[in-house]
């Protein structure tokens, strides 16, 4: 598998100072609705549907082969999933 198809998690602080992740999932925490419903953790694989998320505060998840391979504590943001990745524009610490 070459590096451009290869799945990976990037993570975009406000500061700058990007973080590649190659992966095959990220899970990560969605902020409750209006209604204090929905909320909870969103978990994306490869060839997911291409979509938009916030990100409430929370632990993100990268795994390979089932295995947690990062970790961080991250703040609110956004997530901008392809089928190849998944970019999370958010304040973030590894955990």
């Amino acid at each position: 598998m070459d590096k451009q198809s290869e799945f990976h998690l990037l993570l975009v602080p406000p500061e700058g100072g990007e973080r590649r992740v190659p992966c095959d999932s990220v899970r990560f925490q969605i902020p409750d609705g209006k209604n204090g419903r929905g909320g909870g953790s969103v978990g994306i694989r490869k060839g997911h549907t291409d979509a938009l998320a916030a990100v409430a505060p929370g632990i993100l998840t990268a795994t390979k082969n089932g295995e947690p391979v990062f970790r961080a504590k991250v703040g609110e943001g956004i997530a901008a999933v392809t089928g190849d990745s998944v970019t999370v524009l958010a304040p973030f610490e590894p955990a």
